[in-house]
């Protein structure tokens, strides 16, 4: 090689090395006894295993996936790329290859997490004021600059906000869940006021949307989980129901006091879902087939019992013709 190109190579960050087409090294940098050491030689045997002509056969450049297992048994993921750079001699071919370290599946999935966590702190304020002006528009009595059809674009718009707030805001739970923050707390929260600030956020009666039916409980409903775990959790339950039932049909809500639980009751008369489907609803990014046709994640319900698991409570689903589709939550005190 070239001393120049030697030395200029030789200063690189990530590992290169010059290896014949039977993986054999010829030359490599700093940086590769930096990452590897004393297994240069057991690094040279998994490269010798390498087809390095069918990786190069889209194409003059090639990257390949691979886990460097090494005698003392740690796994290194890595990314090789190879060139082709010839060698000079008739026959055989040299290539200058370059790893690159990889992240495992588990810490990419975690840095995934990460990103969308950070991404949904930053959108829900900016979200939440476009859905505060969208309603300051709404509300303007008819016959003050908006006719029906710009009312209905604006209300369209209110919807497409708030699923775009409740995926924001399930992103962020799954962070808070994936760093195991949700737990019970000493105080206690009224089921009932909660109930009623997710209504009057979440749904309104345009005449497109199916109608709600409150039936709260005469007394405060306490049960011992913060509000914002709440929030998530009917929040969830009513955008699911919103979902799937049209707008001839009906959702209800309910809440009552037992000895040792607070309950949430959330019926819609959706589409019955089948009995194959129930017992993995809740799991993570599960679409039924009632789902066909709607957007959605797959995060809401799966959030639901994370939550309910998570500060000791429970939840069941029910589906049939005659009662529709009930989700009974039951929460501590």
């Amino acid at each position: 090689m070239d001393q120049n190109l030697s030395h200029i190579l030789g200063a690189a960050e990530d590992p290169l090395l010059l290896i014949d087409d039977h993986g054999k090294i010829l030359w490599h940098n700093q940086a590769t006894v930096g990452r590897f050491g004393r297994n240069l030689e057991h690094l040279s045997s998994i490269l010798a295993e390498f087809d390095v002509r069918t990786l190069l056969a889209s194409g003059p450049y090639s990257g390949r996936e691979f886990s460097i297992k090494l005698p003392s048994g740690q796994s290194i993921p890595q990314a090789a790329i190879l060139l082709e750079v010839g060698s000079g001699a008739p026959e055989g071919t040299n290539f200058l290859i370059c790893l690159k370290s990889q992240p495992s599946q588990a810490r990419r999935l975690e840095q995934r997490e990460e990103f969308l966590a950070t991404a949904a702190h930053d959108l829900k304020n900016p979200l939440g004021a476009i859905l505060g002006y969208v309603d300051v528009l709404i509300d303007t009595p008819k016959g003050h600059g908006i006719d029906d059809s710009q009312r209905h674009i604006l209300e369209h718009t209110r919807d497409i906000i708030l699923r775009a707030i409740d995926l924001v805001k399930n992103y962020q739970q799954l962070a808070w869940l994936q760093s195991g923050i949700v737990h019970t707390t000493s105080a206690l929260t009224d089921l009932n006021v909660v109930v009623d600030m997710v209504v009057q956020t979440s749904w309104r009666d345009t005449g497109r949307t199916a109608p709600l039916t409150l039936s709260l409980s005469l007394l405060p409903v306490m049960v011992s989980v913060e509000s914002i775990y709440l929030d998530r959790i009917i929040s969830n339950l009513l955008s699911n129901a919103l979902k799937y039932t049209p707008h001839v049909g009906k959702i209800e809500i309910s809440t009552e006091q037992r000895e040792d639980r607070g309950v949430l009751r959330v019926c819609n008369s959706a589409p019955v879902i089948p009995t194959l489907d129930l017992p993995h609803l809740f799991e993570r990014s599960y679409r039924g087939a009632t789902s066909k046709g709607t957007s959605g994640s797959g995060l809401g319900l799966y959030i639901v019992k994370q939550i309910v698991c998570g500060v000791g409570g429970s939840i069941n689903v029910s589906s049939s013709e005659a009662r529709g589709t009930e989700f009974v939550v039951e929460l501590p005190r």
